[in-house]
């Protein structure tokens, strides 16, 4: 996946977020020019009372100075080895489906690998009432609490829809969640992410999607 970043980044002290796309692990570079940080008193405020992100952000040093890439991976059925994760020379991020039945447990041995994990919001109904969102993301912030922010399905997502993007956007503001979505249309989510001043990225490609090749990424 290729990203336009609009929002402040997922490692703290860092511009940088990890975004996910559908099916396996996914590689994508992060635009670093177009940071938005909000000096507002409502900001200062959050960071006084550090936010999910700021919480559960793993701690990351860019040194020296390089170019960044965000690879976030998606496990699928066959699961990624955290042994791997604990291999591999950069950070990455999962993201986990949190109505699996182990996604607590599955979430924390990836963060004890060194991973940050992002929700992704499977099973959310399409056209949901206000209710119905707001009871969905209780139950996943509540199956994943490490979590630093969430990743929009690819298709029939939120941010396909007006209404609960907008709703979603607020409940992630509220403690301080980040938010990933597809560079797609007008994007209520990511409009309404920078009004509330949540951290955002969009993903512009993916990148192996369509048959590229190991070598190629």
């Amino acid at each position: 996946l290729v990203l336009r970043r609009v929002g402040v980044g997922a490692h703290e002290g860092e511009d940088h977020i990890g975004v996910v796309g559908a099916g396996g692990p996914h590689l994508l570079a992060v635009d670093d020019d177009a940071v938005a940080v909000d000096d507002a008193p409502g900001a200062q405020a959050a960071e006084a009372e550090p936010g999910a992100l700021a919480r559960n952000a793993i701690p990351f040093t860019n040194e020296p100075a390089l170019p960044l890439i965000a690879v976030v991976l998606t496990p699928g059925d066959g699961g990624v080895d955290a042994e791997s994760i604990k291999g591999l020379p950069f950070p990455v991020t999962v993201a986990l489906d949190p109505n699996a039945p182990d996604a607590a447990a599955t979430a924390e041995t990836y963060r004890r690998a060194g991973a940050e994990v992002l929700i992704l919001p499977a099973g959310l109904p399409k056209g949901a009432s206000a209710s119905d969102i707001e009871v969905s993301f209780a139950t996943f912030f509540a199956a994943i609490p490490t979590a630093v922010g969430v990743i929009d399905l690819p298709t029939d997502g939120f941010a396909a829809d007006m209404l609960g993007a907008k709703q979603v956007a607020a409940i992630l503001a509220a403690d301080g969640y980040g938010m990933i979505t597809y560079g797609r249309g007008l994007n209520s989510a990511t409009q309404e992410a920078a009004r509330l001043s949540v951290p955002a990225a969009e993903v512009l490609r993916v990148l192996d999607d369509g048959g590229v090749g190991e070598s190629a990424l």
